[in-house]
């Protein structure tokens, strides 16, 4: 996803420096619940081409999430997580989401994030306490489960050396009641403590980080939350304008730079964490089955589907235009972008750099260090913004980023090891 590089000379504005190349989208199939006729497929839109293949087929009846991290895909489909390599569309890794792990059948997964090292995985459902499971995101071996993470998980989201997790009082159905955090220590791998939400009675629903803060999004409720961990304090108010629609499968939320897109009764809302300020962002767009907008053209991407017969996606601009309609497998729940970057002549020699934290505000670790490198990071206009020697004897540094502008950056390191580029964003 992001192997390139950018031109060390400060100053230089260089062409279109990244773009979106593909969507790639899981197909969960009919909905039905006798003997499947058909199964999970993954394809990929091209945009250059504007066509759509599917790539693969996943021997299960629903897909739950999709993350996209460099040139790694990871695909969540019931018990399945499943890794692929999108430079050659390639299956690399499968993993059984209860069977490896050793609790036994009957789980479900719902969501993951990904840490330094770790893909911890969140439970829909399981009688269990230890609903959060840890694989290594390299090969998706089995590290551990988290004991301590007692119902579904509604969220996962990690601020410094912490993992908060979405735990709700009553899980494993349609709605939830009651909500709080659990914390766990990503050192020790550890569940530390829970925090409640004191939200009278609503419930914890997905959410995002920004700013180093928590910010929850509750349909059931229709409450908007906040918890600050310098403060320790939960706080809430009552959403605005309409319903919210905020399901278990699909993309629920997209957090571009401070503004979260999430739907709602009468299209895609925005909600602007600064200012808590609300606006109806897209009225065109009504209960996709999951959406997306891709931040540098600001189009969205939405699918439809009857859940039987056909499923479709359909990409409007900025002013609500329709731009075209794409047809797709049945049941297009989730949906991720890939993008480019395309910096000049040595751009084949690169690897991916992985920055951790990410996203961030005061700056990022960097490991794998082997000598004195060059870092140089670059705005996503391509205008070259900092520059700094790494000296690293120990193998990792930490660049300090306090006086960049919050926004998307691309962080090119030139080492003996040779080139290598990531993508980071400053909250």
């Amino acid at each position: 996803m992001y192997s390139a590089v950018f031109s060390l000379f400060t100053g230089i504005v260089m062409a279109q420096p990244v773009y979106l190349s593909e969507v790639i989208v899981v197909n969960s199939g009919i909905f039905e619940f006798n003997t499947p006729t058909d199964y999970v497929t993954v394809g990929s839109y091209d945009l250059n081409s504007t066509t759509y293949v599917d790539f693969d087929t996943i021997y299960n009846q629903s897909a739950q999430d999709i993350l996209i991290e460099g040139d790694a895909c990871y695909v969540l489909s019931e018990d399945s997580i499943i890794k692929y390599d999108l430079s050659n569309k390639m299956r690399l890794y499968a993993a059984g989401f209860d069977s490896l792990a050793g609790y036994g059948s009957g789980y479900s997964a719902k969501s993951f994030i990904t840490t330094e090292h770790y893909l911890m995985v969140g439970a829909w459902y399981g009688a269990s306490d230890h609903n959060v499971q840890v694989y290594n995101k390299s090969d998706l071996s089995f590290v551990q489960g988290i004991t301590g993470i007692a119902t579904g998980v509604s969220g996962l989201g990690v601020i410094g050396n912490n993992l908060y997790v979405g735990q709700n009082l009553t899980s494993g159905t349609w709605t939830d009641s009651a909500g709080y955090l659990a914390v766990v220590d990503l050192t020790h791998l550890t569940h530390v403590r829970d925090i409640e939400m004191n939200n009278n009675e609503s419930e914890a629903g997905p959410f995002v980080i920004y700013d180093d803060k928590l910010y929850t999004f509750n349909p059931l409720s229709g409450t908007l939350g906040t918890y600050n961990p310098a403060t320790d304090v939960f706080t809430h108010t009552n959403y605005t304008g309409g319903i919210m629609v905020i399901s278990g499968a699909g993309n629920s939320l997209v957090h571009q730079n401070g503004t979260v897109y999430f739907r709602e009764s009468a299209g895609i809302a925005s909600r602007n964490l600064t200012t808590e300020t609300d606006a109806l962002a897209q009225p065109a767009i009504f209960h996709p089955a999951a959406f997306d907008r891709d931040s540098l053209s600001g189009n969205y991407y939405l699918t439809q589907t009857d859940y039987n017969t056909y499923g479709r996606m359909l990409i409007y601009d900025a002013s609500n235009a329709l731009i075209d309609s794409v047809e797709l497998g049945i049941s297009p729940e989730n949906i991720a972008f890939r993008y480019v970057f395309t910096f000049g002549v040595d751009e084949t020699s690169a690897t991916v750099l992985n920055l951790f934290p990410n996203p961030s505000k005061n700056g990022f670790n960097l490991s794998g260090i082997q000598g004195a490198s060059r870092l140089t990071i670059a705005d996503l206009n391509g205008r070259v913004v900092h520059q700094q020697t790494i000296q690293a004897p120990s193998g990792q540094a930490w660049v300090d980023t306090k006086n960049l502008e919050k926004g998307g950056y691309i962080v090119k390191l030139h080492g003996p090891e040779g080139i290598r580029i990531g993508r980071w964003l400053k909250h």
